[in-house]
């Protein structure tokens, strides 16, 4: 039950995230993605590390790549 309920919260953030992305506030999308890594800690001790690198590494890079920072 807790997965599923920070799944949905992880949801959240990203979409949080993407938002910020687009205004411009590349540090606020990178604190907001840091956050939602981390609360997975408590379920499984390797999965923030797993979504730093697989997933949320990836949305911060494709950002840089396209405007640059």
């Amino acid at each position: 039950m807790q997965e599923v309920e920070l799944e949905e919260a992880a949801k959240t953030a990203e979409l949080r995230a993407n938002n910020a992305l687009l205004r411009g506030r590349v540090e606020q999308a990178y604190r907001i993605l840091n956050a939602a890594a981390d609360s997975f800690a408590a379920v499984d001790p390797i999965e923030p590390a797993r979504r730093k690198i697989s997933k949320y590494a990836a949305v911060l890079g494709r950002h840089g790549d396209r405007y640059g920072g």
